[in-house]
């Protein structure tokens, strides 16, 4: 993909500091990479995904706005101010892609990032 490293790398810090943040302690964060083929072209999939409380239903969406922190997020031992994934979301936006989140099945969160790629044939 052609793109801003390092706006692309402030993106993928901010959600993946942001999973270690919230995980259960004693479990992972995972991360997978694919690759999809979609109509309009190839899309890079990224998938972070965390084991802590997740995020209630109606505020998914506003967790990637600017200042924004769950209730239980507010407390001075996660510290931050709410702009890190509204960072990402910019971010990913800039390069035409997409940044989405969704609780896990089991507890937890994923969020997703989508962003169209270029396909190279090997020669």
């Amino acid at each position: 993909m052609s793109g801003n490293s390092e706006l692309l790398y402030r993106a993928m810090e901010n959600i993946v500091r942001n999973a270690i943040t919230y995980t259960r302690e004693g479990t992972t964060v995972e991360l997978a990479l694919s690759c999809e083929q979609k109509e309009s072209g190839c899309e890079a999939v990224v998938q972070v995904m965390d084991r802590g409380t997740g995020v209630p239903e109606d505020q998914i969406k506003a967790i990637f706005q600017p200042f924004y922190r769950l209730d239980y997020a507010r407390q001075r031992a996660t510290g931050g101010s709410g702009v890190g994934l509204a960072i990402a979301d910019r971010a990913i936006r800039l390069h035409a892609g997409q940044l989405n989140a969704a609780n896990r099945p089991g507890g937890g969160l994923v969020v997703e990032i989508r962003i169209p790629c270029k396909v190279v044939v090997p020669r």
